[in-house]
């Protein structure tokens, strides 16, 4: 298994579901769980950075933001 060198992150996603992610450096993935373990529905985010969550541009949808080589990855959490 891989050592894991990024803290993880928790965070509200929506209403009262809450989600932790966790970033997996040598694979360059983002794996992300919900708060019963189960793995989230769209776990294709790829980066290798400590990422963060929001809303960029205030219209309440979230978005993760990871570093991943030389460029910054903007993902829309649906």
């Amino acid at each position: 298994p891989e050592k894991i060198t990024v803290q993880p992150v928790t965070f509200k996603a929506s209403g009262d579901q809450w989600l932790i992610g966790v970033v997996a450096s040598e694979e360059g993935k983002i794996y992300l769980f919900s708060q019963n373990g189960q793995v989230y529905k769209d776990n294709n985010f790829t980066g290798n950075t400590p990422f963060a969550v929001g809303s960029i541009n205030g219209d309440g949808k979230l978005n993760l933001v990871i570093g991943d080589g030389n460029k910054v990855v903007n993902y829309l959490l649906e």
